[in-house]
């Protein structure tokens, strides 16, 4: 949780860095993000470079959220 909010807070790089650092630690422990930052995380998939895309990608790939919060980012709504 406190990693996602530092990656909320951040810019460019050290954003990219920190969500990095939170897809890795997803990977081990598990989705134990709030919903208000799944949201977000979600909200951020139009925006931003191709390094911040593919970091918010990898994370949202290692939460292992449900089918409905994935389908609308698959047909572009």
């Amino acid at each position: 949780v406190a990693l996602m909010d530092a990656a909320l807070a951040a810019q460019g790089d050290e954003m990219v860095d920190l969500l990095r650092i939170t897809t890795q630690s997803a990977k081990r422990h598990g989705n134990m993000l709030e919903d208000r930052q799944v949201r977000r995380l979600l909200g951020m998939t139009r925006q931003g470079n191709d390094a911040q895309a593919t970091a918010v990608a990898a994370l949202i790939g290692a939460l292992s959220l449900p089918n409905q919060d994935l389908i609308p980012l698959i047909l572009g709504k």
